[in-house]
């Protein structure tokens, strides 16, 4: 549950465990493995299309697979989801939750198939999505501190509506920002009434820092020995550095 999206190089993606199978966009690996989670639980469901991403793969290693695939694609793309995922610094853990909770958002087979695994509602709780993640014998105190400490709540991508519940009994319920991500677009509007409005700086100059760096640079070569500036409590005797 540690592993986080970090910068990597396009090379690694997608992962050579799927073979000739084309390429699929980040917000495609994180549906089609969470269709393939729900597809273990509930194989009647008819969401093989949505997990068709993850190729011919026996399910274990097509979710191994295809976690690797998204996670390259998050660290090594620019997708709006790409982008949100490093701002937010997601595990891999977070990324499974994420999946299932947008899902059946997006989806009206995922929707029912996830309210016959939850006896009702069309969201899991948090808990009832971990047991569909992890394997069984995870340490019930560590998952507890994943969830507890789960970036999807502290930055808005998931909807609290009681923040006094237990981790585990929360609503995997997601936001208008995280689906309009999903779908490459801005959100309308944001709980609490405000609305969204996309600002475009104007009058930046491309490379307008290149005549500083070039005067900065000139006057550092023009100083013979090797310049230190260090930051000291007290600057008049930075120079004696």
């Amino acid at each position: 549950m540690s592993r986080r999206v970090s910068p990597a190089a396009p090379a690694e993606y997608p992962p050579a465990e799927l073979g000739e199978y084309p390429p699929a966009e980040p917000t495609e690996w994180l549906l089609a493995i969470a269709a393939a989670r729900l597809l273990l639980h509930r194989p009647e469901a008819g969401l093989e299309p949505l997990a068709a991403p993850l190729g011919p793969l026996p399910p274990a290693a097509a979710l191994v697979a295809g976690e690797a695939a998204l996670m390259a694609a998050l660290a090594g793309t620019e997708a709006p989801l790409a982008r949100l995922a490093r701002a937010a610094r997601l595990s891999a853990f977070d990324c499974d939750l994420l999946g299932l909770a947008a899902l059946p958002c997006l989806d009206d087979r995922a929707a029912e198939a996830v309210a016959a695994l939850s006896g009702g509602p069309r969201r899991l709780t948090a808990g009832r999505a971990a047991r569909l993640i992890l394997p069984p014998g995870q340490d019930a105190a560590a998952l507890r501190l994943a969830l507890r400490d789960c970036p999807l709540w502290r930055n808005g991508l998931l909807r609290a509506a009681d923040p006094a519940l237990p981790p585990g009994e929360r609503l995997l319920d997601p936001g208008p920002a995280l689906l309009a991500a999903l779908d490459g677009t801005w959100p309308e509007a944001l709980p609490g009434g405000w609305s969204v409005e996309l600002l475009r700086g104007e009058g930046a100059a491309p490379a307008s820092l290149a005549g500083a760096l070039d005067a900065i640079a000139a006057w550092a070569a023009g100083r013979g020995p090797a310049l230190l500036l260090l930051e000291a409590p007290r600057p008049d005797r930075a120079a004696e550095a």
